[in-house]
């Protein structure tokens, strides 16, 4: 399970947002100290996961995050970063992609997009369709999200699923299937950072 929900946290996971800036749609809230809580269901099990924002900060015109997660006993922390044209993936446990993962382009709109990049000395090939918003119940109540969904392949292995993102919460449900083993995450609360 850990595997699963390391990879699950690279491909699916995240807008930005402080009390400074002007308002802005917020699909990813990126403020130090933001917090999910999550009920995770993979191979007939269920166990509490946990994402927060430890690390915030402007420069050069781009904001950069830090996200640790924990899941169980496991820890993993993730590096991102997000502009106007949307919030990409950098690194993960400290090991850089050779190029920035969109993980949502911005604004977020229906639409499809490829892209090809290099992990752990890997190709990941992957397609991300973000669609029209859908509205989606989970145990921290009941939200307007865009679903997107991804299909990547890295090590001859097919990864596919689905990821619901909510204005100004960011991500309340995910499904995702990975070699045959599926794995559903669900918002059990959300916390904003100040």
């Amino acid at each position: 399970m850990r595997p699963l929900f390391a990879f699950v946290a690279f491909v699916g996971v995240p807008l930005w947002t402080t009390a400074d800036e002007p308002k802005k749609p917020d699909y990813y809230p990126f403020t130090k100290g933001c917090k999910w809580e999550y009920q995770v269901a993979a191979n007939g099990m269920k166990i509490d996961a946990a994402m927060e924002v430890t690390k915030s900060e402007l420069k050069d015109g781009k904001r950069y995050f830090t996200i640790e997660t924990k899941v169980g006993d496991t820890s993993t922390s993730e590096e991102l970063q997000a502009d106007d044209k949307g919030i990409y993936r950098t690194s993960f446990n400290g090991i850089a992609t050779d190029k920035p993962v969109i993980i949502m382009q911005y604004p977020p709109k229906p639409g499809t997009w490829t892209q090809k990049v290099k992990l752990l000395g890997q190709d990941l090939n992957s397609t991300s369709t973000a669609k029209e918003s859908v509205e989606v119940k989970v145990a921290a109540g009941t939200f307007t999200a865009i679903p997107i969904e991804v299909k990547a392949e890295i090590a001859g292995q097919t990864i596919q699923g689905t990821t619901w993102y909510a204005n100004g919460v960011g991500i309340v449900k995910q499904k995702m299937d990975i070699a045959g083993a599926t794995m559903e995450l669900e918002l059990k609360k959300f916390t904003h950072g100040k």
